[in-house]
């Protein structure tokens, strides 16, 4: 019915990103100080009070009880998890209807959620001279470690018919105050984003590439001086917890700016602890908690860390992830982003790429969260859909601008400020559509990929298994019946995982109608060499083609390799096909073969990093 995609698209699913800055670097001042008001929350035995205080006024009240007012408002939360979740799965008939309902709640949980805490005398008086004071930047901030009140739809917040929002007041949440001014590795440009992206087999699988693509076509298009890139995103090979951590520790590359984990989390209730499901190196679960996580980015100097967890998570259930952002920023963290709700792909492609367009520019993380709100709220079409009674498409409309939250440690930080690109090339002219590919990528598609006719839709375990099988294994073998589409399904991780900076380069080498090992060297070195390669002495050829290979890390696709098997049209003698097989070993970087027994022709060892697919 509709052609969205989900970041997280099983119903009772719920993403969860968490945008976490850990600003260790040096020389992060605040830019203009805004002028904040504060809704200080305490919890004792059980109640809870908020108090009103705003330093740059030097106005306060005495603390007073809070009484949660969306309490008796299960149904209302519920239809607003519905709203976010599943309406834009079937946006007809009567469901319209219900969503237009939800909608025009909206104002009214933010009003009810301003009178319970903005509407005694004493406090009103306060707000509304914060409310009117001129020039200076204003920040409402929520207060508090109670995680049930930090689970509130905060950014609701309404005076009358406005929400806080569009009278220019950005709300954070606060669970830790802090003066300590922590080191680390300085800022430079590019950005680099470091995607982590773990699957453990004791988990339910979610499409890997999914949250990734979302991130990917974000950023693309994003530009600086003489075309060099402004924000690079880097994919971390093995999903594990060392891995992680031998990278945020290596100082021999460069320095990660942002790491975005996108994987499962849960809520240890024994502890009251929130969890990441990592992965052990071996493909199976190991579970890091968040003070193991936080100390690791404290001591790594990460600016920002991102989480997008896939287990249910939402304002209204049980969320996995309560005490986490508490955890993180004691263990010094300095700033959380977070969407409570599982949201389209199209929601986090705009907001992320304003988002991550504002920070590189030099503003605050506040100021970049605020446009990538109002890019959310000046654009609510989300996808269109064609509806046989009306005989045309009909656009599907989300008001979903309030879903990113806020959390700091202490002031709103521009960690770019010194160093930023102000005149970055804008991405809004490229087309983001599933056969988009970054100039970067199509150029490393080398010896004539077929073209895709339609996106492609599926496959999603097979692509990750391939993942993790040419990360282990130099040659592996996608095999299937005629037309299941093999060829369809290696293109496509071809495409994949030169997008995400797994290989370098990818050749295509068709076997359709015949080969042998003369012509997969020549189509090989005519991609990755060029037109010197034909004038190269027969015996000199594997060695030059090892030598390239040895230099960066490739992907050789055999295809249609069934048609010089034995029985096949185009079967070769068994010598010639055993040195081709051998030819393939040595390309990868192996001198003696581990399928027949004897040494490839003209092979000699090398430090090869290049991969062989093979479909049959």
């Amino acid at each position: 019915m509709t052609s969205s995609h989900r970041i997280h698209s099983t119903p009772w699913l719920a993403g969860f990103f968490l945008l976490l800055g850990l600003f260790i670097g040096i020389g992060f001042d605040a830019l203009a100080a805004p002028l904040e008001l504060r809704l200080q929350f305490r919890t004792t035995d059980g109640k809870t009070t908020v108090g009103l205080h705003s330093p740059g006024l030097d106005l306060g009240t005495d603390a007073h009880p809070f009484i949660n007012p969306l309490a008796s408002e299960k149904t209302a939360l519920e239809d607003l998890r519905w709203y976010l979740e599943n309406y834009v799965s079937w946006p007809v008939g009567p469901n319209v209807k219900r969503a237009g309902r939800v909608e025009g709640r909206l104002t009214d949980i933010g009003r009810l959620l301003f009178q319970a805490t903005l509407g005694r005398p004493d406090a009103m008086r306060i707000w509304q001279q914060f409310r009117d004071h001129p020039d200076r930047p204003k920040h409402l901030t929520i207060d508090t470690r109670d995680p049930d009140v930090l689970r509130l739809p905060w950014e609701l917040l309404a005076d009358g018919q406005s929400h806080l929002f569009a009278l220019d007041i950005s709300i954070r949440r606060r669970v830790h105050d802090s003066k300590q001014r922590l080191t680390g590795p300085g800022f430079t440009l590019p950005l680099r984003i470091l995607m982590v992206t773990a699957r453990p087999q004791e988990t339910n699988f979610i499409d890997p590439r999914i949250a990734p693509r979302a991130l990917l076509d974000a950023v693309a298009g994003f530009g600086g001086a003489a075309g060099q890139e402004t924000v690079v995103v880097e994919f971390l090979d093995t999903p594990s917890f060392v891995a992680l951590s031998q990278r945020l520790r290596d100082e021999t590359k460069p320095p990660v700016h942002v790491v975005h984990f996108d994987g499962h989390g849960k809520y240890d209730a024994v502890r009251k602890m929130g969890s990441l499901a990592f992965e052990d190196g071996k493909g199976h679960l190991d579970t890091v908690d968040a003070e193991r996580l936080g100390t690791l980015m404290a001591k790594a100097g990460t600016p920002l860390l991102l989480l997008d967890a896939c287990q249910s998570a939402s304002v209204d259930g049980e969320d996995p992830f309560r005490g986490v952002a508490q955890r993180l920023i004691e263990a010094g963290a300095g700033a959380v982003v977070a969407m409570p709700y599982s949201v389209l792909v199209k929601t986090s492609q705009m907001f992320f790429s304003d988002f991550y367009r504002t920070l590189v520019s030099g503003e605050t993380i506040g100021q970049a969260v605020d446009r990538g709100r109002w890019a959310l709220l000046d654009n609510p079409a989300r996808d269109e859909i064609y509806y046989p009674p009306e005989k045309d498409m009909v656009s599907v409309r989300l008001k979903d601008w309030f879903l990113p939250v806020l959390y700091q440690r202490a002031g709103d930080l521009a960690p770019f400020a010194e160093v930023a690109d102000r005149a970055l090339a804008h991405p809004a002219g490229i087309k983001n559509d599933c056969h988009f590919l970054e100039p970067r990528v199509a150029d490393a598609l080398l010896g004539g990929f077929p073209e895709p006719k339609y996106c492609f839709i599926g496959r999603s375990r097979e692509l990750w298994a391939l993942q993790n099988q040419l990360a282990d294994h130099s040659v592996v073998v996608l095999h299937g019946l005629a037309g299941q589409g093999k060829t369809a399904t290696a293109s496509e991780a071809a495409r994949w995982f030169i997008r995400t900076r797994h290989f370098a380069k990818a050749v295509f080498v068709s076997f359709e109608g015949g080969g042998d090992r003369d012509s997969a060297l020549g189509q090989l070195g005519d991609a990755l060499i060029g037109e010197k390669f034909a004038g190269l002495p027969r015996e000199a050829r594997l060695p030059a083609l090892q030598e390239a290979l040895a230099k960066e890390p490739v992907l050789i696709v055999w295809d249609n390799f069934e048609s010089v098997l034995p029985g096949w049209e185009a079967a070769l003698p068994a010598d010639e096909l055993q040195a081709l097989l051998e030819t393939g070993l040595a390309l990868t970087g192996h001198s003696q073969s581990g399928w027949l027994g004897s040494s490839a022709p003209g092979a000699s060892p090398q430090q090869s990093t290049a991969r062989l697919l093979i479909t049959t």
